[in-house]
């Protein structure tokens, strides 16, 4: 993998097995500063930046390393999370989230947290089935390829899912 600071080798394969993708790969070791091929080129006609709603922009992968397309290739976040989702991870955990949260007590003070089986949680297949259905809803409601979904709110699961539910309606 060429010149990479790294003190975990015998570790690394293990990891990437258990988490798929390029993981494993980037905690192999950053990029050597002096080393150009692990930088991402920006010689050439460019363009760097686009601004039009419905411009495709390619990924910039550099020559070696992390960030070359071989060990690290580009992927969208549903090709991500598909990935993610694949073998035993299926029935995994992804998203988890208190629910119903105890009230506060007499003094306005947070009780402790309810015990973890009682959060209410969503896995992989779980997950990928909400943020499906939620895309088809935004495209029901007119979602157009390249737009925008706004959503409002506090951080939570489902924020994250209507998130997801964009990119596999072809918003950005």
């Amino acid at each position: 993998m060429g010149n990479t600071q790294s003190t975990d080798e015998e570790v690394l394969p293990e990891r990437e097995e258990e988490h798929g993708f390029c993981s494993a790969s980037i905690l192999h070791g950053a990029p050597i500063p002096d080393d150009e091929g692990y930088w991402v080129s920006y010689d050439g006609p460019g363009p760097w930046y686009k601004c039009s709603p419905d411009a495709e922009m390619p990924p910039r992968c550099s020559g070696l390393g992390p960030a070359s397309v071989d060990i690290c290739p580009p992927a969208t976040f549903p090709q991500v999370l598909m990935q993610a989702a694949t073998g035993s991870n299926k029935k995994n955990d992804f998203l988890l989230v208190e629910r119903p949260l105890p009230p506060l007590d007499a003094d306005g003070k947070p009780p402790p947290a309810l015990p973890r089986d009682e959060w209410e949680t969503w896995d992989f297949e779980g997950a990928i089935k909400d943020a499906k259905n939620a895309a088809k809803g935004f495209i029901k409601l007119g979602m157009q390829q390249f737009q925008s979904v706004n959503v409002w709110g506090f951080n939570s699961p489902e924020w994250l899912l209507s998130a997801y539910a964009a990119n596999f309606a072809g918003g950005k």
